[in-house]
């Protein structure tokens, strides 16, 4: 389970925080999926 402000935290890292940013849609690619699992592990 993703913690609570775990996108808003990827968007922030990656300058998309606020706007009409989204975010990304998942792929086959799973290198968004990896960062947002260490992310999770993080804290």
């Amino acid at each position: 389970m993703a913690r609570k402000g775990l996108f808003d935290s990827w968007m922030d890292r990656h300058n998309k925080l606020g706007g009409q940013h989204k975010v990304p849609r998942l792929t086959a690619d799973r290198s968004f999926m990896e960062e947002l699992l260490i992310m999770n592990n993080e804290q």
